[in-house]
């Protein structure tokens, strides 16, 4: 622990490698979508955490700059489909879009936000002929988040700490 204090106190700050998402959910709980800028791949991932009144998106190293909220839709979750089904949809949109886009380096940011904002009212509009659920379902909100992260690459990796060889 005391070094830690030292390293905090005696290290240069880094540069923030700022990113942008689509997530769904509500604070504690949510799913989202998300463009590497480094590599330019799109990644799902969800989130579950002890409920909070805190509504920012925060983990490790990784801040939430905005949030804005874009959409809100009723998954009907009954009918096999939540957030996790609808973000899948919306990862496969965003991917197809990406190819057709040219990204410059100073621009990456604002194109990959309208990439996912395209992909999602695109989504929402593939649903709008669907007939409504009989049972009740909630509605969720969809927020565009900024996001500074401590470090380049995806958001939520999967580190396996052990080898285990058969």
């Amino acid at each position: 622990m005391f070094s830690a204090l030292i390293y905090m106190l005696t290290s240069t700050p880094t540069a923030p490698y700022p990113s942008v998402a689509v997530i769904i959910g509500r604070p504690g709980r949510f799913h989202g979508v998300h463009i590497v800028p480094e590599t330019g791949d799109v990644e799902t991932f969800g989130y579950f955490c002890v409920p909070t009144t805190d509504t920012t998106f925060c983990r490790g190293r990784m801040r939430e700059r905005s949030r804005v909220e874009i959409a809100a839709i009723k998954l009907h979750k009954v009918d096999g489909e939540g957030a996790r089904k609808f973000l899948e949809k919306v990862k496969h949109r965003a991917e197809q879009l990406l190819t057709k886009q040219q990204t410059s380096e100073q621009h990456f940011l604002a194109t990959y936000e309208q990439v996912l904002r395209t992909a999602v009212a695109e989504g929402i509009e593939a649903r709008s002929d669907r007939e409504p659920s009989m049972d009740a379902s909630p509605v969720y909100p969809i927020f565009v988040v900024q996001i500074d992260r401590g470090k380049g690459g995806a958001l939520y990796k999967l580190n396996l700490t052990s080898r285990v060889d058969y």
